[in-house]
């Protein structure tokens, strides 16, 4: 996907995550309640570091 932020195009590189949905686990209000679980631990980005007007 190609984006636009003031004039600047980037590529956004957001983690993917892979989820497993669990079993139907009970019903609220009619409807069924459905868990989530991660199967791996997300990739965290690399710090950067930033300088604002000289001061950093």
């Amino acid at each position: 996907m190609h984006m636009t932020y003031r004039g600047v195009s980037y590529e956004p590189n957001a983690p993917h995550i892979e989820l497993k949905e669990e079993q139907v686990v009970g019903h609220y209000r009619g409807r069924e309640l459905h868990f989530r679980t991660l199967l791996n631990n997300p990739v965290l980005q690399p710090a950067f570091h930033l300088v604002y007007r000289g001061i950093g």
